[in-house]
């Protein structure tokens, strides 16, 4: 099985459960998915990883992309974590061929998520979730 194909099956089931929960946060969800991609290539892996935790702890969008990356990452078997704070120490402690590979592999996932949320999550995205909500840190505008 390819490597595009392994990922994306892994965000498929991720994302349609999301598909299925409250219209608002699956709206929030998939805003948030078209723009991680251009947070994470602004940030970098450490400080996204480490600002979609901190939001999670107040939106439930937040904390759903953070866990589905988590899991996601976990069955592609590039960190074997247990918990969120083991996941970002683990993250943190990488050497550089490794914390390359991570960072290639999560921004993969992460446009593999921006496309399954076009597709899963119906309607228009809710713009509630702006440039402010992100708290200093600004994607490029596309």
């Amino acid at each position: 099985m390819l490597k595009s194909q392994k990922y994306s099956g892994l965000v498929f089931d991720n994302v349609k459960t999301i598909a299925n929960d409250d219209a608002k946060t699956a709206k929030r969800y998939k805003a948030l998915c078209k723009r991680a991609g251009g947070i994470f290539r602004t940030v970098g892996l450490v400080h996204f990883v480490t600002f979609i935790e901190a939001k999670g702890k107040k939106e439930p969008h937040y904390e759903m992309l953070s866990r589905h990356l988590q899991s996601e990452i976990n069955e592609i078997q590039l960190l074997n974590s247990t918990d969120a704070n083991d996941y970002l120490k683990k993250i943190r402690e990488l050497n550089l061929p490794k914390f390359m590979q991570v960072s290639q592999t999560v921004l993969q996932l992460l446009q593999w998520h921006k496309r399954m949320s076009e597709i899963l999550i119906e309607g228009i995205e809710d713009d509630s979730i702006n440039e402010e909500a992100y708290d200093g840190i600004s994607s490029p505008k596309m």
